[in-house]
């Protein structure tokens, strides 16, 4: 498991590049007994590489714990680092993530959660009078829920 989640760690840093680029599919097993790993993903912080890499060790038991990544990624996240890895002049360096508001985004209303009776009351999409036995039937426009809800 642990194997495959660093290959999905990498998936997700190289932007759903696919694994082991350059290698025929025939020659993977081959390129790892050889002790050799893919590549940090361009822009991939150490850190997160590094985890990669722990995910990967030959011997199963040397692998990270799930525990292990779990904590290392909330030391990431959590970290006073406000930082993320950038190119700089073929060198890896470091810039400020820029925080800045999105245009036109003014109305945060969309975030509060919806009461219980709003989302799932007696209107709601599998009300009773709307199902027959085991299945549910088409007895009004199914976008009339979702426009109850949406539009006030």
């Amino acid at each position: 498991l642990q194997w495959s989640y660093g290959v999905l760690l990498w998936e997700i840093f190289s932007k759903g590049a696919k694994p082991y680029p350059g290698i025929p599919n025939q020659d993977v097993y081959d390129f790892l007994k050889r002790g050799q790993r893919m590549d940090a993903p361009k822009n991939c912080p150490p850190e997160v590489y590094g985890i990669m890499v722990c995910c990967w060790q030959d011997n199963p038991k040397s692998r990270c714990t799930f525990v292990q990544v779990a904590n290392e990624l909330e030391e990431l996240l959590e970290g006073d680092r406000d930082y993320v890895a950038a190119p700089s002049a073929g060198v890896v360096g470091k810039r400020p993530i820029e925080h800045r508001e999105e245009p036109g985004v003014k109305d945060d209303s969309y975030l509060v959660p919806m009461q219980q009776e709003t989302a799932f009351g007696a209107d709601g999409p599998c009300s009773d009078r709307e199902t027959s036995g085991s299945h549910a039937t088409a007895a009004r426009d199914p976008l009339d829920y979702v426009n109850k809800i949406v539009i006030r």
